[in-house]
């Protein structure tokens, strides 16, 4: 955006604006509310597998590498629910930094300079 001279300019922009900003943050609210009703209604039913109860199989008699893991119920779930989690994330949004960070590749002009930063070879 070019700086401009004069605040009366600059105060008639943004009260055009307005709406607009306005419009978007009420929508962004309600999908973000939306996203996060939809994962926790789809996702309510995920199969648990508790620490006591993988315990429990542990002190079992035999071998317990034959035995299958108490996970997969829940990779399964996970896989037949895999639209209500990409969706539901999709519709919300990134809502951390970190998670905003994993989106947003870094800028070649910071590896640039962390390439530039380490130490070179007298060659």
């Amino acid at each position: 955006m070019a700086v401009i001279a004069e605040p009366e300019q600059q105060l008639a922009w943004e009260a055009r604006q307005r709406p607009r900003a306005a419009i978007a943050a009420i929508i962004a609210g309600f999908l973000t509310l939306a996203g996060y009703l939809w994962a926790g209604l789809g996702l309510r039913d995920t199969p648990r597998a508790g620490f006591l109860e993988s315990l429990t199989d542990a002190f079992k008699p035999g071998p317990i590498g034959t035995q299958p893991s108490l996970k997969t119920a829940i990779f399964e779930y996970y896989d037949e629910h895999a639209l209500t989690i990409v969706g539901s994330a999709t519709v919300r949004g990134p809502s951390r930094k970190s998670e905003i960070a994993s989106i947003v590749p870094t800028a070649p002009a910071t590896v640039a300079t962390a390439a530039s930063a380490a130490p070179t070879s007298g060659r």
